[in-house]
Parts: structure tokens; C-alpha cells; sequence
């Protein structure tokens, strides 16, 4: 029998499993074995404990609290613990962010505050303001790849060599870059390769002697095989090239309540890109209107033309409820669950024998 518990844990699933995969760069897929998506499924585990006992101990206290306020006190969990276990397991990391954090904090240059969300945000002090966005695109493109930065911005050492006008010059090329505040998650990735700070996985911690231990050719790697990254992306490809075959009302009511991880594996296997997947959506203005007043976005998204990044903006608050869609394909919830049934059937047939 569901209970008040369920309910409530349930309201705030979608946001405790985004957290997790924005902060730990996980698919959270049951079928993802790689040692760092399995990290990141116990680490939802341990938030959805810690959520319970909040909820457990405010029913027996007779106490309360409104579906907002709880929402807020999940998603701080959430990004705490995810900091926790960051912490911990890339000590090299947590060097580095204390690092940046003692600069952002002293320099009147920059800043470094708390977001609405509770996690913490950087940039120029200027930019505290509500009114100020981030075009994710340009993000994402700098942690994909950093050395996109000016050849003035990018140090010629480490960081234990580096003064702070090659620190302050860092900082700037990225935030001009990004045009606007960005998490200090993502600030720290971008920065972590140009200064020499990366954690290394690890390695093998097994009996063999010291001899075979110092021999290369006994080492054994976690990361997946190029041939399992490869089958994944192949399979993926199929995945997507039959998404775009599904009529376009059957595929926006599929994408938008993705939940087994596909959604988020596409771009991180270089398949399709977060711009093409809104793309495929084929939204317009008005769509996006509409999903941003049901989601209650107060921040306006970055007035850039085109679906796709429009679409960028409105990445985390996937999947998105049944009630959510229906409104802003202007249908009931009905229907939406009999568009994504039918993409659902069309995908299984597309795709029988191929996967």
C-alpha cells in the first residue's frame, strides 16, 4: 500500500536522480556496469535514505512542510551527498576546488555564492543576479574540451607554479567564454586538465609481488573496453535513428519521460547532442513558453534562436510528468501516455533484432 512516504519520495525522484547525474556524470542506467555509474546508483541510494528519515522523523513530530520546501531540502541533500562522495574519492579534485573557492572568495574580481538550488554557483559578482544565464551549450563545449580557451587564458604550469595573474587570466577566459555564473562543479572540470590536477583511477590493489606489480602489462583497467564503448555507441545509434522515425507528437511524449538513462547516454557516447535532441522535439516558441510556466522557471532562458538551444535550458528538469506534457502539447494526459505506448510499441518493432 502507498503510503504519505512514497508519495512524497516519489514527487522528488526525477530531482535527486538529475542531481546525481549532473554531479557525477552518470547515466544511472541498471545496465551500465562501468565502477563509476554503479558508484553513482549507491549514492542515490544513500540520498533516498537520508530523504526518508527527514520524512519519517516530521511524521512522528506531527510536523509538515509544503511540496516546495521539500523539493528544496531533496535537492540540497542531493547535492551534498554527491559532494561528499566526491570528496572522497578524488581527493586531487577537492584540492583544487578548495583552491578555487579561497580565490573566488578573496578576489573582489569574482565570486562565489550559494544557487537557489544549493549549489554553488561562480562567476563576476555581477552576476548574482537572477536576470544573468548561461548558455549551457558553451559549457558544456569548454568541458568537453578546455583548450578552446584563449592562448592568454591557458597557464604555462601547474597550478603549484601558478601566481595569481595566471590564475586570474584563467578564470576570466573562462568566464568570458561561458558569458555568464556557471556551477563550480563545471568550473572545476573545465580547470582541472589545464592545470594539472586530474584524479587518476585507482589502480589494482592485488598480492602480486612487487616485481609483477611494477610491470605495466599486469595492470588491469575499470574503465570499459574500446570495443564495449563502441558496441554501446553502436547500439545507441539504432537507438536514436529509430527515435527519429517516430511521428513527432508519439516521439515529444517519449523523450520528455525518458527514465532508463538512454536520454542522457546519448550525448555522452557522442551520438547525438543535447541541441539535436531538442531539436528532434521540433518545439516552438510557444511550446517553450508553456514549459516554463508549468515548470514555474523563473529565470528566462538565453534568448538564443533555434529548438535545440532552447531546449538546453530546460535539460534538467527532465523527464518531465505526464501532466506537464500534456499541457504543453496542448492534449490531455491521456494521450500522452497513448503517444508514448504507441513510440514505445514502433520502437520494440523498429528495433527487434537489431539490439
Amino acid at each position: 500500500m502507498q503510503t504519505a512516504v512514497d508519495d512524497l519520495l516519489n514527487s522528488v525522484d526525477s530531482v535527486l536522480r538529475n542531481v546525481v547525474r549532473q554531479k557525477l556524470r552518470v547515466t544511472l542506467r541498471m545496465n551500465d556496469f562501468r565502477e563509476q555509474n554503479l558508484d553513482g546508483l549507491d549514492v542515490l541510494q544513500d540520498i533516498r535514505l537520508k530523504v526518508i528519515r527527514k520524512l519519517s522523523g516530521e511524521q512522528k513530530q506531527g510536523e509538515g512542510s509544503s511540496i516546495q520546501e521539500f523539493t528544496a531540502y531533496a535537492a540540497t541533500v542531493a547535492y551534498r551527498t554527491c559532494s561528499d562522495y566526491l570528496r572522497a574519492k578524488y581527493p586531487i579534485r577537492t584540492s583544487l576546488k578548495n583552491s578555487l573557492r579561497r580565490i573566488l572568495d578573496k578576489a573582489d574580481e569574482f565570486a562565489c555564492w550559494e544557487g537557489a538550488s544549493g549549489e554553488l554557483v561562480c562567476g563576476y559578482p555581477g552576476w548574482r543576479s537572477p536576470s544573468f544565464t548561461t548558455d549551457a551549450a558553451r559549457v558544456m563545449e569548454l568541458r568537453n574540451d578546455p583548450y578552446q580557451l584563449s592562448v592568454k587564458a591557458l597557464p604555462h604550469g601547474s597550478a603549484e607554479s601558478m601566481n595569481w595573474t595566471a590564475w586570474k587570466a584563467l578564470l576570466e577566459g573562462v568566464f568570458q567564454y561561458v558569458g555568464g555564473p556557471l556551477p563550480l562543479d563545471d568550473l572545476i572540470a573545465i580547470v582541472a586538465p589545464v592545470v594539472g590536477m586530474e584524479d587518476v583511477a585507482d589502480l589494482d590493489d592485488s598480492d602480486d609481488s612487487e616485481e609483477e606489480g611494477n610491470n605495466l602489462s599486469h595492470l588491469s583497467s575499470r574503465d570499459p573496453s574500446p570495443y564495449s564503448n563502441w558496441l554501446t555507441a553502436e547500439r545507441l545509434k539504432l537507438f536514436w535513428a529509430a527515435v527519429l522515425r517516430l511521428l513527432v507528437w508519439h516521439r515529444c511524449a517519449y523523450l520528455l519521460n525518458v527514465r532508463d538513462g538512454d536520454l542522457e547516454a546519448l550525448p555522452l557516447y557522442g551520438v547525438a547532442s543535447l541541441e539535436q535532441i531538442g531539436e528532434a522535439l521540433e518545439f516552438k516558441d510557444s511550446h517553450f513558453v508553456r514549459l516554463r510556466r508549468e515548470l514555474a522557471v523563473v529565470e528566462a532562458p538565453p534568448a538564443k534562436s533555434g529548438s535545440g538551444c532552447s531546449f538546453i535550458f530546460f535539460w534538467k528538469y527532465l523527464p518531465l510528468e505526464d501532466n506537464v506534457i500534456a499541457v504543453v502539447l496542448e492534449v490531455t494526459r491521456a494521450q500522452v501516455i497513448g503517444y508514448r505506448n504507441k513510440a514505445k510499441e514502433r520502437l520494440k518493432r523498429m528495433l527487434k533484432g537489431e539490439l
